[in-house]
């Protein structure tokens, strides 16, 4: 049951708008456009509304701890904060484009979350602000 909040989306409702913003706002479709420079951006933002939840699309929060463990697994001697810099440099170090955005911008909270420390206050801080306003 969601607590209110300013658009009273909850948790399952904010996130499959998010998912339908971003797939459709992706391939522009319609009216609805997101440029190609600010699609991470939205999909961050969905990351952060997904990760730590308990609803249908809670796998997609546990995405970049997985990976970060089985990158463990594979190479050896590998950190949950360098799959946080894996997922910062390839979100926002190369070149835009949209399917790779969507799929950074989703994980990257999940894989931020998973490092703590630094990496951790941006999704801390920017989910609660955002889980409060959609009434998560």
């Amino acid at each position: 049951m969601d607590n209110g909040g300013l658009l009273a989306l909850g948790v399952n409702g904010s996130a499959c708008v998010g998912m339908l913003f971003l797939v459709s706002g992706a391939r522009g479709a319609g009216r609805l456009r997101i440029k190609q420079d600010n699609i991470i951006y939205a999909s961050f933002g969905v990351g952060l509304l997904v990760t730590g939840t308990a609803s249908a699309f809670a796998q997609v929060g546990t995405v970049g701890d997985t990976l970060s463990k089985s990158m463990q697994t594979s190479m050896g001697g590998w950190g949950l904060g360098a799959t946080a810099a894996l997922m910062l440099w390839a979100g926002f170090g190369l070149s835009a484009k949209p399917w790779k955005d969507i799929v950074c911008g989703l994980i990257s909270p999940g894989a931020f979350l998973a490092a703590g420390g630094v990496w951790a206050i941006v999704p801390s801080i920017f989910g609660n602000i955002l889980r409060s306003l959609v009434g998560a």
